[in-house]
């Protein structure tokens, strides 16, 4: 055999684990010239740092579920997650970094099931990420919904034997600071429709929201199986306003 078509046929072996893990990564981010950890995949995911783009003032979601505040981040250590299994879509999964002017990104796209994922902590520890410095969510996507085409579903910590499971925590970042905020929990059909309201229009009544930065948001508990509608009202430090709206899956497990 020649070493042309050797190189040929090994190229194309290699090729579908190439695209598998290329699957994984959000298209269009930019990687940072000469850096270390650059944003690409990486067996199971794609993970590193990335220029990010100018954006608008929108609210962004950054976690949600249960508090990362006790997690060690070390090389050789995982964080082990789990969700409620649902039918409707792929899950996926997206790290990201909390720290002003980091921006890291980890994106994985996840079989249904198991559903659960053990994530190797290797490139947050290179970049001394803290675990308040760290937000991550798991959704699934739904285009033929006429509303809320993504289905956040709350992660959880996994094989902690003893550990009681925390509260959610959602997470929130704005690119404009913020004056004041108003959240909105309601029970909701698939389709997002409310059906029973746990709270409205609260405002978090904190003094300080200040633009780029982590802003967490205490859920009361979500029994489930059932549906959730999260919306947030944001009224702007300049006068401006900002919405997000969120629909949520909390299984029974």
């Amino acid at each position: 055999m020649r070493i042309g078509e050797a190189l040929l046929i090994s190229l194309l072996a290699s090729l579908p684990a190439r695209v598998a893990a290329q699957q994984h990564c959000e298209v269009g981010l930019r990687k940072p010239p000469d850096h270390p950890y650059p944003y690409q995949p990486r067996g199971d995911r794609c993970e590193g740092v990335y220029i990010r783009e100018v954006s608008g003032g929108d609210m962004r979601l950054a976690s949600l579920g249960e508090s990362l505040e006790d997690l060690e981040i070390r090389p050789g250590a995982r964080l082990n997650l789990r969700w409620s299994p649902i039918k409707d879509g792929v899950p996926r999964l997206r790290a990201v970094s909390l720290r002003f002017r980091l921006h890291y990104q980890m994106d994985s796209v996840r079989p249904q099931a198991p559903s659960e994922y053990s994530w190797p902590l290797d490139v947050a520890a290179a970049l001394q990420l803290k675990s308040s410095e760290l937000g991550i969510v798991c959704w699934i996507s739904r285009p033929s919904a006429a509303f809320h085409p993504e289905v956040y579903l709350p992660l959880r910590r996994n094989g902690e034997a003893g550990r009681t499971q925390r509260p959610y925590v959602l997470v929130i970042t704005a690119d404009s600071e913020l004056h004041e905020l108003y959240v909105t929990i309601a029970r909701a059909d698939p389709d997002g429709k409310p059906s029973q309201y746990l709270q409205k229009d609260q405002p978090l009544r904190r003094r300080y929201y200040p633009a780029q930065r982590p802003i967490p948001i205490s859920l009361p508990p979500l029994p489930g199986p059932a549906y959730y509608l999260i919306e947030l009202g944001a009224v702007l430090q300049d006068g401006g306003a900002s919405t997000r709206s969120l629909l949520v899956y909390n299984g029974s497990d």
